[in-house]
């Protein structure tokens, strides 16, 4: 019942990692907070080597830029384009 009455807005990522996408950088997608783990997906870590950085990025990312990875085949430049 509780969700039917739930707000529509600004969802961040869960705390738990960067603040906003992995591979654009938005920091809120529309929605419900209660859905926030679908909207941002699984909690993702890679290495910055590959974009010429150091260390590592842990974090989300949003709907667009998951389909970018997936087809893409891998974090890096080809995502990103």
């Amino acid at each position: 019942m509780h969700r039917r009455f739930e707000v529509i807005g600004p969802v961040t990522p869960p705390d738990d990692g960067a603040r906003g996408c992995l591979l654009c950088g938005v920091g809120t997608l529309t929605g419900r907070l209660s859905e926030r783990e679908m909207l941002w997906g699984d909690r993702r870590e890679f290495g910055l080597a590959v974009l010429g950085g150091r260390g590592r990025a842990i974090g989300y990312l949003c709907p667009s830029c998951r389909v970018a990875l997936r087809d893409a085949g891998a974090f890096g430049q080809p995502a990103i384009d």
